[in-house]
Order: structure tokens, then C-alpha cells, then sequence
């Protein structure tokens, strides 16, 4: 007997069709990228700073993937939180690729995290983890906690000033503030994902998916993210793939240079 197929009706399968024709390189463009950083992320690499820019590189790529479905179905106001953490991860690899020698610090913080996250256990959570475990966290902890005391993060500055380091200050300034209202459901979140549908009276409503709003930015910032994390990792781990990221550098130029509405 044949097995049945399950049909999954979700998304909005008309919409998806209109946005694919409208940014139909950029997609093809995308997916080609996450093939790459398949191909990247999966070649052995020695290190803190390769290790740590191919973890980063494997994140963003899923990330873009995840972005590429968000967009196709008018979830544009998603995608862009999602390319918002993209765009953090670019300047993480960027920045400390400038500055090699923070990356015992990004490594390092994990304890930190490590240890907030078990003070805040009940004791119940607490009896699960072993022992040993603990006295290992404890040990890893108490090496590091001079480093980071009053800090919250491994960071020496903020996000914005590290963007203006890599030289992604203009590029901060016209897409996080944005992505960060969404990410933090802001009142300005609320203006950004709303519609004013004007009658005798002028009434904001929320503007639901399948949406236009925000769609070309989501998917040109996460594009773009995943494309420079992606050239980072291939030259500080000596991979060898010039060339297929100068042919995603050219595709990403083509998709993006095509007039948009």
C-alpha cells in the first residue's frame, strides 16, 4: 500500500509566486550562497579565529535560508529580525578579524554566560547536571571572571562603534535602529508593521502577511551579511574558494543593482 501524502498547506503559495518574479535573482543569488556556505563551513579548519568564523558562517547561512522563506511568504517585519542578527554576526566576524587578539575574549565569555545561566536554575534544574560538570564550570568560570567583571558582554564597545571600525557605520545607521524596533516590539515596531486605511476616518491597522513592507531590505541585508561573513572565513581560514566568492560577490552586485519598484 502506498503511503499517503500529507499536503502542508502553510504560507501563501499566489504571494510567493509575485515576490519570486519580482527579486527572482536575488533568490537564485541566496540559494546558490547557502550552497556555498554548505561547502565552507564543512571544510576541517584549526584555530580560534577560523573556528570561531566558520561557526559564525554555518549560522548565518541557516539564517539566510531562514530569511529567504520568511520573505517569500510576506513576512517581512520577521525576516528583518532574523537579518538583524545577521548583521551583528558580519560585524562579530569583521571586526574581530581586525582585532585577532579579542578572540580569547569571545571564547572566554562563554563561561560567563555559562554561569549566569546556573545561578539562575532552581534546584531542581541544578540536581540534573552533575557534579563534575559543575566543579568543571566553576573551575573554567574562575579563570575568566577578572576579565569580564561589570561587563555583559565580551565586547569592548558597543555594536554601533564596531560597525563604524569595519565600516559598516552608514549601513547601521539606515537598517538597525529599524530591525531593532521590531526585534523589541517598540512603538515605532507598531507604526512599522501598521497601515493607515483612510475612509471617513483615518484608521491604523496592523498589516499582516502576505505584506510587502520590508521584504527588499529583510532579504538585501541578509543577503549581504551572509556574503561578507562567508569572504572573511575563506581568507583567514585559507580555504581557497576566491573564486566562487568573487562569483557570489558578482551575483549579489547583479541581483541588487536590477531596478526595484
Amino acid at each position: 500500500m502506498s503511503e499517503q501524502k500529507i499536503k502542508v498547506d502553510i504560507g501563501f503559495e499566489d504571494f510567493r509566486a509575485e515576490v519570486y518574479k519580482k527579486y527572482q535573482l536575488a533568490f537564485e543569488s541566496c540559494k546558490k550562497l547557502v550552497e556555498l556556505g554548505s561547502d565552507l563551513t564543512q571544510k576541517p579548519v584549526t584555530g580560534g579565529f577560523p573556528a570561531v568564523g566558520g561557526w559564525i558562517g554555518g549560522m548565518v547561512s541557516n539564517s539566510l535560508g531562514a530569511v529567504v522563506t520568511l520573505v517569500l511568504n510576506g513576512y517581512g517585519c520577521d525576516a528583518m529580525r532574523i537579518a538583524r542578527a545577521m548583521f551583528e554576526g558580519r560585524v562579530t566576524v569583521q571586526w574581530l578579524k581586525l582585532h585577532p587578539d579579542k578572540i580569547d575574549d569571545f571564547l572566554a565569555f562563554h563561561w560567563v554566560q555559562r554561569k549566569k545561566l546556573l545561578e539562575q536554575h532552581s534546584p531542581e534544574q541544578r540536581a540534573r547536571i552533575s557534579s563534575q560538570e559543575i566543579e568543571e564550570l566553576e573551575r573554567q568560570y574562575s579563570s575568566v571572571a577578572a576579565r569580564f567583571k561589570d561587563k555583559n558582554s565580551w565586547r569592548p564597545k558597543r555594536i554601533r562603534e564596531m560597525a563604524v571600525d569595519v565600516g559598516a557605520g552608514d549601513t547601521y545607521k539606515r537598517f538597525y535602529p529599524w530591525a531593532s524596533s521590531l526585534m523589541h516590539y517598540d512603538i515605532h515596531a507598531l507604526v512599522m508593521q501598521s497601515e493607515v486605511k483612510k475612509g471617513e476616518e483615518s484608521v491604523t491597522y496592523l498589516d499582516p502577511a502576505p505584506s510587502w513592507q520590508w521584504l527588499d531590505t529583510a532579504l538585501m541585508m541578509a543577503h549581504g551579511s551572509a556574503l561578507l561573513v562567508l569572504t572573511v572565513y575563506n581568507e583567514v581560514a585559507k580555504l581557497g574558494m576566491d573564486q566562487e566568492i568573487e562569483a557570489a560577490h558578482n551575483s549579489f552586485t547583479k541581483a541588487w543593482q536590477k531596478p526595484r519598484e
